[in-house]
């Protein structure tokens, strides 16, 4: 890796990744950087830093020897250089260029003599004023030529530098090859088409800021043009080159717009904080155009781009800000179409802090505004917003008739078409439908719907959606007690989270892994990755499914042998379902709470049941069957304990039957050794 002083946000996350791979790795990573670039390296005892120093002056004297001869004459212009240089090569370099263009030095290399006294040479003190004066001394043609190539930026494609330079094709040949004599620029590319690059990353600054601030501006604007020209369509493939030019000739329409598209790159590629950089830049440009009606549109489609790398870094009181901003910019001009949109963003936003009665009723308004207005795409992202919020509160058959619609029903082909947090919303809801069925324990369902999932996004390629859908593999398995297939889909769905920055997902994943993690019987793993999970989740402001992370966490804790945490986990959990009204995870919690008093020292038998007969009953009135299945099971071993030996062989019996019909192999193979035990 290169200049990693110009790296970006994406390509930072995969180094960091790469480091923390390196001491069980028989690899050895190369960087270099300026002083100015930070990292956290420093302590690591696989980390060496080679710092690249001026060089000492009988190394100088060596390189000077190397470039201009070993001629008498030349030694006290040496000891002149090199003092003046302190040792830089590339000052000395570029002062060796300027004496021999101001006919200073003639000759040839290795083969130079001075032609004018010692006394009368001007050494300027510093490397940028050297290259200032040798780029006056360029002809007025090849100095426009450079400052041209200058603002299109270090790397200069040879298509867009003839566009914007004005000038026959024989001239601008010519005038790049007198550049690359000079060496200002050299030719990195020759196929399909030529390509340059400024020969050091100083020289283009002095070049860029050399230049006038209207001539600067209006090179930019052409740049912006020419790129236009040359891509025709896939603009959105060049929008983060068109967005900056563009704020740089501050034509500030195609800037928001420019830098609007760049974020949904940016967040389409997985790379949050970028996406969140420039949304925040298309923000800043807004304030530059006056309040018409389209710029108004603009401002409510940015603030709608802000929308999904904050709902991803989990700043819900930024996000609720941002949408109450974007719903009154829309009613200012009546775009009903635009009002829907916002009332479902406001649905969600409320769905993820866990208030799912006003993300319905959020739902149903946005969904008569589409019904009115036509708008397909707008009612299928009502109809998920609602649809998931009925999941969240345990009513399993309105969300399955929602969801179904979106991925078999007549909306699955605007579906697919629509983007959402996770992939598109055909992604998302086979995710969700996968654990709507397991959790009713119809798991041939649940698994086709997953595996669906998992084609779909993997076609994509789309780090987010890969990791939701992997995510959601992996607790079917878990739910259905295979702890060895969940285990790689988990894994894989970290390691994105990891590399991409998905921090939306990292602490649910985490925890997730952990959960599984416990279950494989890798408590020591499960608990140090569970603690992880739980400082990433009480980072965030989400109340959304929060609960079933807390409950799984506890169940981890408990198995890793950490019974404190694991009930202040279930705690947490039972208070959070109740509070949100999340059913489903409040019989969870209930039945952890029950495995808690059951572990006690002594077992804690009369809690135990009490917590398991709550959870069973909420679990047999939603029809959350494996549930049921497991708090029978685990009833029989509380009542075996306190003699209640005959209701017990009836629990065994029950969840036998659960067990093997849902085809539950583990915790059939539980059920009946404990049958196995009573009967001994």
């Amino acid at each position: 890796f290169e200049d990693l002083h110009w790296i970006d946000s994406e390509t930072q996350l995969l180094l960091d990744s790469l480091v923390e791979s390196l001491p069980t790795a028989r690899l050895l990573l190369l960087v270099n950087y300026r002083p100015e670039y930070r990292h956290d390296w420093g302590s690591r005892t696989c980390y060496a830093q080679l710092r690249i120093d001026p060089l000492p002056r009988e190394d100088a004297g060596e390189l000077l020897r190397a470039l201009v001869g070993e001629d008498a004459s030349l030694e006290p212009l040496g000891r002149l250089l090199i003092d003046r240089t302190e040792g830089n090569p590339f000052f000395l370099e570029e002062c060796l260029r300027t004496l021999v263009e101001t006919r200073v030095l003639v000759g040839e290399r290795g083969a130079y003599r001075l032609a004018k006294p010692l006394p009368g040479i001007q050494v300027p003190a510093t490397v940028e004023a050297v290259l200032a004066a040798r780029i006056d001394r360029l002809s007025p043609e090849d100095k426009r030529l450079l400052q041209c190539a200058a603002v299109i930026g270090k790397d200069v494609p040879f298509p867009l530098l003839a566009t914007i330079a004005e000038m026959p094709d024989e001239g601008l040949r010519r005038g790049l090859a007198r550049l690359q004599a000079g060496e200002f620029l050299y030719e990195t590319t020759l196929f399909p088409e030529p390509e340059y690059t400024f020969k050091h990353a100083l020289t283009h600054e002095v070049v860029y800021r050399g230049l006038l601030h209207e001539r600067r501006k209006g090179l930019h604007a052409r740049v912006v043009e020419g790129i236009e020209r040359l891509v025709g369509e896939r603009v959105a493939e060049h929008a983060e080159s068109l967005a900056r030019h563009a704020v740089r000739a501050e034509v500030w329409d195609k800037g928001v717009d420019y830098l609007r598209e760049a974020a949904m790159g940016a967040w389409a590629r997985g790379a949050v904080q970028e996406s969140l950089e420039r949304s925040e830049q298309a923000l800043e440009a807004l304030v530059r155009l006056p309040a018409t009606p389209e710029n108004v549109r603009r401002a409510v489609d940015v603030r709608w781009t802000l929308y999904w790398p904050l709902f991803a870094l989990g700043q819900m009181s930024r996000l609720a800000h941002v949408l109450r901003e974007a719903d009154q910019l829309a009613r200012e001009i009546a775009d009903r179409g635009r009002l829907g949109h916002i009332s479902v963003m406001i649905g969600v936003g409320s769905m993820m802090n866990g208030r799912y009665p006003v993300a319905l009723a959020a739902g149903r308004e946005a969904l008569d505004i589409a019904t009115a207005l036509g708008d397909r795409e707008l009612a299928a992202r009502s109809t998920y917003l609602m649809a998931v919020s009925h999941l969240a509160l345990g009513d399993f058959r309105s969300a399955i008739d929602g969801l179904s619609r979106l991925v078999d029903g007549p909306d699955a082909d605007r579906a697919r078409r629509a983007a959402g947090m996770f992939g598109s919303l055909y992604e998302a809801t086979c995710c969700w439908l996968a654990l709507c069925w397991a959790e009713r324990g119809e798991f041939a369902r649940a698994s086709a719907y997953a595996e669906r999932a998992i084609q779909a996004v993997d076609a994509a390629d789309v780090p987010q959606a890969q990791a939701f859908a992997y995510n959601f593999r992996a607790i079917v398995f878990m739910l259905k007690g295979e702890f060895a297939q969940a285990l790689p889909w988990i894994e894989r769905a970290v390691r994105l989270c990891e590399t991409k920055g998905l921090l939306a997902l990292l602490w649910m994943t985490s925890i997730t892994h952990g959960w599984i993690l416990a279950w494989s019987g890798r408590c020591a793993e499960a608990l140090q990755v569970l603690d992880r999970g739980i400082t990433f989740q009480e980072g965030t402001e989400r109340k959304f499914f929060v609960p079933l992370t807390y409950a799984a966490a506890a169940e981890a804790f408990l198995l890793g042998g950490r019974p404190e945490e694991a009930r202040r986990a279930a705690d947490r959990a039972l208070e959070l379902a109740l509070e949100t009204g999340e059913r489903p995870r409040e019989a969870l919690a209930l039945h952890v709470l029950g495995e808690i008093a059951a572990a006690e020292r002594p077992p804690d038998d009369r809690a135990a049941a009490a917590f398991l007969e709550r959870a069973g009953a909420l679990a047999a009135e939603l029809d959350m069957r494996p549930l049921l299945a497991l708090c029978r099971l685990n009833l029989a071993r509380v009542r075996r304990r306190t003699g209640g030996r005959e209701q017990a062989e009836e629990d065994l019996r029950v969840a036998r039957a659960m067990f093997a019909e849902m085809d539950m192999r583990f915790w059939l193979e539980q059920t009946e050794a404990e049958r196995a035990g009573g009967a001994a």
